[in-house]
């Protein structure tokens, strides 16, 4: 009898790629950066090409790997202890392991943070009186993580509830006279007011406002318009055209003040 693709048995070597890249898969994160996600993804997908590869030799079929890359397991794939199936950052580690796994990553991205913190951040962070974003614990990111996720959500509730209240209030009440709905609709816009309730065209102006006349946004927009005829044979050589000429000095410039100010040496603010 010919052994099909089905009957066939994983090797060890397949096994234990399918479990590595089990662990490598993630669900929702605590943090976010580039360099590091982008690095995951780079050995993620390099570790499905061989576990693919692996497969093929072995004869297994592309619908077999699939399921095995994606089915659930009902023991950690770290501890081995058996678990209830349930939504989790780690879909194939029990509770414990799963946690260990969220703050050992954590650690690792905030010492990343720390290393590759450029010295223009830590004097900002230095004249604005912050923490760095990789000073803050694990229990502190979560529970900013948390409050934040609140905030969104009453955000949007609110938001909604205006979008309501406006269409009420466009709408006269039966019975009401002209008059009584006039007055009605200037107070509630007076006790708006007097609430601090923004409209969402309010918002959109404020937005517009404070992009179009904070400095920051200025410079950026002059950068922006600055003209650049770099070649990159010149740049490879050390070497720019005379308008990125005078932007290093600008940045050296920049950074020296910021500098100073962030030490104390200086009382342009």
């Amino acid at each position: 009898m010919t052994t099909t693709a089905k009957s066939k048995q994983p090797s060890e070597a397949f096994q234990a790629t399918l479990k590595d890249l089990k662990l490598m898969r993630e669900g929702g994160v605590l943090y976010s950066h580039t360099p590091r996600r982008k690095e995951q993804t780079r050995i993620k997908l390099q570790k499905h090409k061989e576990l693919v590869e692996l497969g093929k030799k072995e004869g297994l079929s592309a619908k077999f790997i699939s399921h095995e890359l994606t089915k659930l397991e009902s023991n950690c794939l770290l501890c081995n202890k058996r678990f209830i199936e349930s939504e989790r950052y780690h879909a194939f580690l029990c509770p414990e392991c799963d946690d260990k796994a969220r703050r050992q990553e954590y650690k690792e991205t905030q010492e990343e943070k720390k290393k590759e913190e450029l010295p223009i951040e830590r004097y900002c962070d230095a004249i604005l009186d912050l923490r760095p974003s990789y000073d803050f614990s694990y229990e502190e990111a979560l529970k900013l993580w948390t409050e934040g996720q609140k905030e969104k959500e009453d955000r949007t509730n609110a938001a909604i509830q205006q979008m309501i209240e406006r269409v009420r209030h466009r709408v006269k009440p039966e019975g009401m006279t002209n008059k009584e709905w006039q007055r009605e609709k200037q107070g509630n816009k007076v006790r708006a007011k007097e609430q601090g309730v923004r409209t969402e065209v309010q918002r959109d102006r404020d937005d517009k406002f404070k992009d179009e006349n904070s400095p920051n946004w200025i410079m950026r927009d002059t950068l922006d318009k600055i003209t650049c005829i770099c070649e990159v044979d010149e740049l490879r050589a050390g070497e720019c055209c005379k308008t990125c000429n005078i932007l290093r000095k600008v940045h050296e410039y920049m950074l020296d003040k910021f500098k100073n100010v962030a030490e104390g040496r200086s009382t342009i603010i």
